[in-house]
């Protein structure tokens, strides 16, 4: 199934009316189908529904989209933690002679 996603207006406490980028995925864990959203900005910034496209489009919200994998560019910190792990041991492993253990993850970072 081939999407391009849609937009909506949605009034917001604090920012006011805002853009919101929606489309569906197929969750892994189960394989149904949900939808998912990301804040585009504010109807202020945006005022016409072409403006807010074109700010999609430039944050590449609507690039892969339909890959199963696809992320909004979000990145948690145990991603982020896991990535800094990953380049530590092969940037430093062999230079350091690391014996090859994460070092975040015992400290911070919980599977």
């Amino acid at each position: 199934m081939s999407q391009r996603g849609w937009l909506t207006k949605q009034k917001r406490k604090k920012d006011g009316r805002v853009w919101i980028f929606h489309w569906y995925r197929v969750r892994p864990s189960d394989g149904k189908h949900v939808e998912n959203t990301v804040v585009v900005g504010r109807v202020a910034s945006f005022p016409k529904e072409s403006n807010a496209w074109e700010e999609v489009e430039r944050r590449s919200l609507n690039h892969n989209i339909n890959e199963p994998d696809f992320q909004t560019g979000c990145v948690t910190f145990g991603e982020l933690a896991r990535s800094y792990d990953e380049c530590r041991l092969a940037c430093f492993s062999s230079a350091m002679g690391n014996s090859g253990e994460p070092f975040l993850q015992p400290r911070i970072v919980q599977p």
